[in-house]
């Protein structure tokens, strides 16, 4: 989907013994090789740490799959993955991304299906990060085991300015209110008085992400400015120009930044009064972690993932249902205290440790 894409070859086996090799796709931009890269960086330094871990892990390689990086259709990449899985030494474990959801369109759903059961069948384990994946992971009908690891949040970028941190309201975990700090305080005076927020939405940019709607719910008078913090996925030039001319009717100034570098990224992040995911049922968006990463607490709408990480981690998003505008205020440089345990990439890695061990 965004463009063709290489295979890299499994690194050289490590002298460390249970050590697990790692393949990556050759496209560092895609948040699912970060994803697989930093899982990686975070297996090898825990393994270092503590190389009693890797007693019971067994001789095997681990990969991330996702349909939307290899681009052209789905059954391409099912037949990339699993050309690759049989060159492949060990116990074959797979990470799925993007798992198909049983809401989409019959026709794509079926193609999708098809092809995540194809790689599913190739593999000795497949893990998934979220519990709604593992069930969507499950209906595949593959009678490989599915596990589900949650999720990191990934490295950023140092901030130009560190929001000021804040805790959870006592008793109001289930729907993210925050205490706030001086700074926060100013930008709600700020708010009060009238001047409208800027809104940022990360990520790549493709149709399903829901922007449409948060632009075609906004007017001039709700928000200064909506920044789209991120590039658009090949062949989506036209979503753009959509977006671009609803905003232009409602008369709201809209950016788009392209790709950008992390430090980049970062600076645009804390640029903006309220982050935004607007997704209607992603799978596990690395945009909300990100948004956590950073330190902020984004407005999520309200989805089986949004539910999860209020379990996980009680007041890390903010999340609304139909009135955007209306939770606009509260969510106004709404930040998070220090990434909690349960985020750390060194949890993530202790976990994967716990499951190559289950592999004979």
């Amino acid at each position: 989907m965004i463009g063709s894409r290489q295979l890299a070859r499994p690194r050289p086996a490590t002298p460390t013994d249970g050590v697990p090799r790692f393949v990556h796709a050759d496209e560092p931009r895609h948040g699912v090789v970060t994803f697989g890269v930093e899982l990686q960086a975070a297996v090898e330094q825990l393994s270092a740490l503590r190389p009693a871990l890797l007693v019971g892990v067994p001789d095997l390689t681990h990969l991330q799959f996702s349909d939307s990086l290899w681009g052209r259709d789905t059954a391409y990449a099912a037949d990339r993955t699993v050309e690759l899985m049989a060159t492949l030494r060990g116990q074959r474990v797979v990470t799925f991304h993007d798992v198909p959801d049983p809401l989409d369109a019959p026709d794509r759903l079926a193609r999708r299906r098809a092809s995540y059961r194809r790689v599913a069948d190739a593999a000795d384990l497949v893990v998934v990060s979220t519990p709604h994946e593992a069930a969507w992971a499950s209906a595949l009908g593959s009678t490989t085991r599915v596990v589900m690891i949650p999720n990191a949040a990934p490295q950023v970028a140092p901030g130009t300015t560190r929001p000021v941190a804040v805790e959870p309201t006592a008793g109001s975990h289930r729907d993210g209110a925050v205490h706030r700090g001086d700074q926060d305080r100013r930008d709600q005076d700020r708010l009060d008085a009238g001047r409208p927020p800027r809104l940022g939405l990360l990520g790549w940019i493709h149709p399903g992400k829901g922007y449409d709607k948060v632009i075609s719910r906004l007017s001039h008078d709700a928000v200064r400015q909506v920044v789209l913090i991120g590039a658009v996925v090949e062949g989506h030039a036209d979503h753009v120009a959509a977006l671009a001319d609803l905003a232009a009717r409602r008369d709201i100034p809209l950016r788009v930044t392209g790709y950008l570098s992390p430090e980049a990224q970062r600076a645009q992040m804390d640029a903006v009064d309220v982050a935004v995911v607007p997704h209607p049922r992603p799978a596990a968006s690395g945009s909300v972690l990100t948004w956590i990463a950073a330190g902020r607490q984004p407005l999520v709408r309200r989805s089986p993932l949004s539910d999860t990480l209020l379990r996980r981690c009680p007041g890390s998003v903010r999340t609304y249902d139909g009135d955007l505008v209306g939770a606009l205020p509260g969510a106004c440089r709404a930040t998070l205290g220090p990434l909690p345990e349960e985020l750390q990439p060194r949890t993530a890695a202790r976990r994967h440790l716990a499951v190559y061990r289950t592999l004979r």
